[in-house]
């Protein structure tokens, strides 16, 4: 055989892994662009839980303000526990002067929900 008909069945070798080459890139791309739409939807999920909560919250005339023991039922912790959290200010609370009891807005516990169903405020809680 000529070197020019070895050049041509080279190259025909080359081509099924040149196109198998570009197909696996493709799907590559493919599957990078929905893991990026995925996380994007999996964001959104979780601030439309959010706005959820408070137009649910409204509705059933739920407080503007949770309780040591609102927070600790919810998340399945203590209330020394809440109270730790709230003294190192991890927890955000209005308290007047002259009150007893920590006022937690339930707007900031919503937004503190995360991912897994449970507050931020106690993820290292163990």
């Amino acid at each position: 055989m000529s070197g020019f008909g070895n050049q041509l069945i080279q190259q025909d070798k080359k081509k099924p892994i040149s196109i198998l080459t570009t197909r696996v890139n493709s799907i590559i791309e493919s599957i990078d662009q929905l893991k990026i739409t995925m996380d994007d939807l999996i964001q959104n999920q979780f601030v439309m839980n959010s706005k959820i909560e408070k137009i649910s919250d409204k509705i059933f005339n739920k407080p503007e303000f949770l309780t040591v023991g609102d927070i600790a039922l919810k998340e399945g912790v203590s209330q020394r526990t809440v109270r730790r959290r709230l003294k190192d200010n991890v927890i955000p609370y209005h308290k007047d002067k002259g009150d007893k009891a920590y006022r937690i807005p339930s707007k900031d516990y919503y937004q503190s929900i995360s991912q897994n169903g449970k507050s931020i405020w106690f993820q290292n809680h163990t």
